[in-house]
């Protein structure tokens, strides 16, 4: 069928184009089930053939839909300047290789693989996948703690190549500073009473601008009382620190910190072989390493390597 180019605004205003083309419903690839949205999984797609982009990765699902002959999807390939969606967000996809968990990555994740072809600029293709990941945060109300690596449901050694260059947080911190942009972009260029926001400028002593006080960097505050915004400072802070123009006020980040694999995190809890919390093996103390994590289990979370399974209960990033 003929595909459907879209310029999709993606999160911090950046257009980005992103072309619908899905594979056959009905098929072992796309059943066409729904379900609901709770992960944004991130692949990578081990593919290194020349040629192997974007495009050709759609191609491949639609042959693979139309013979009909395995379980395997996804919902999008990125690649240095282009985005596919080849299943809807909606609809379960066969990637995670957890089986048909209700809570699993397959049933409840939004995958995004990420090309690796040598002519295609890996970190372009992160930043655009960073950038996808963000706008599917926005659009589906998830939160940062909601994006996982292929690795957290089966193990896989998946994304390779950002496993193993370290680069986990990083991408985690680029997500996190687009859905920031897009926040300052307009669509949250919005202040109300309450909100507690950043200030880099001056206050001033009267909510017309008149005259200017302090000059702040960096500092954080909240919104006390609004006037009419058509004034040039409309914004009072912290209860009398003064009067703020809208352009040197930015919303502050309420993002919470993410545990992920690598994280280094401070445990105080009960140690368990498996990551069902079945046999306690004593209580454990201290800084350790976050090896892996499995979702939705009572230990779910793994330490230093094969040290044994901890409640993400008792853990805290340092």
């Amino acid at each position: 069928m003929a595909y459907n180019i879209m310029g999709a605004v993606i999160a911090g205003g950046k257009k980005m184009k992103i072309v619908n083309d899905f594979i056959k419903t009905g098929t072992r690839s796309r059943p066409g089930t729904k379900r609901k949205k709770k992960y944004i999984v991130i692949h990578e797609t081990g593919n290194p053939s020349k040629g192997a982009g974007a495009k050709n990765h759609a191609n491949y699902l639609k042959n693979l839909a139309k013979a009909n002959s395995t379980y395997l999807s996804w919902h999008y390939t990125v690649d240095d300047s282009s985005i596919y969606h080849h299943i809807p967000d909606d609809e379960i996809a066969w990637h995670a290789g957890d089986g048909s968990k209700e809570d699993g990555g397959n049933y409840a994740g939004i995958a995004i693989e990420i090309c690796i072809n040598p002519e295609s600029n890996f970190n372009k293709a992160v930043n655009n996948a960073a950038n996808l990941t963000a706008s599917l945060i926005k659009k589906h109300k998830l939160n940062l703690s909601s994006i996982k690596q292929h690795y957290d449901f089966s193990g896989k050694n998946c994304p390779q190549n950002i496993r193993a260059k370290g680069l986990w947080k990083n991408f985690l911190s680029k997500v996190e500073n687009y859905l920031n942009a897009s926040e300052q972009s307009g669509d949250r260029k919005k202040f109300s009473i309450g909100d507690k926001v950043v200030l880099n400028g001056y206050v001033y002593t009267d909510s017309y601008g008149s005259k200017a006080g302090m000059r702040f960097s960096s500092k954080s505050c909240e919104i006390t009382r609004v006037v009419d915004t058509a004034r040039k400072a409309p914004y009072l802070l912290d209860n009398g620190l003064g009067w703020a123009r809208k352009q040197d006020l930015t919303h502050k980040s309420s993002s919470k910190p993410i545990l992920a694999s690598g994280a280094k995190v401070r445990v105080s809890g009960m140690l368990y072989t498996t990551s069902y919390g079945e046999n306690p093996v004593r209580k454990i103390e201290g800084v350790h390493t976050v090896t892996r994590i499995i979702s939705g289990r009572k230990a779910g979370v793994l330490l230093d390597g094969n040290l044994g399974w901890v409640s993400p209960d008792d853990c805290h990033l340092v």
